[in-house]
């Protein structure tokens, strides 16, 4: 999901945030339709969360780029708000990348406003179980925008 994003300068330097719907998914897609929270808890209780950037990988020898995962953590997520409206879905909040690796998200912010925020979804009986944390995707623009 395209989730608009800025950086700020402050006195610490500069800082990146995502902030908007980060998810919205029916409810009848969660293992307990009734809960779909539950799917959610780990993730809330931690407040953190380690999200895998990919960017393509250019190098001097091949034709095509080809992907490469950067892993960084200790990107937060805050401002978080879990919502059911009309049978789907809402959760809400605000990433704030962090660590070493986070150049190819500055990056893509400063060329394209916005990040691609996806969840990591693990699956029971092919129903959602637990979405541990969020993907962050820098490594094209999207088609829409």
């Amino acid at each position: 999901m395209k989730v608009k994003a800025e950086i700020v300068k402050t006195s610490a330097g500069l800082m990146m945030s995502a902030e908007g719907l980060l998810l919205k998914l029916p409810c009848s897609d969660f293992r307990d339709p009734n809960n779909p929270g539950a799917a959610f808890a780990r993730l809330l209780k931690r407040r953190m969360t380690v999200c895998e950037v990919s960017k393509p990988l250019l190098l001097d020898d091949l034709q095509e780029p080809t992907l490469h995962k950067i892993l960084f953590s200790a990107g937060h997520l805050t401002n978080t708000k879990l919502l059911v409206v009309d049978g789907s879905v809402e959760f809400y909040g605000k990433i704030t990348p962090g660590g070493f690796n986070n150049e190819p998200v500055r990056m893509f912010i400063q060329e394209n406003g916005y990040l691609d925020v996806t969840p990591k979804i693990v699956y029971y009986n092919d129903k959602i179980s637990l979405i541990p944390t969020f993907l962050l995707d820098v490594s094209k623009p999207s088609e829409n925008h």
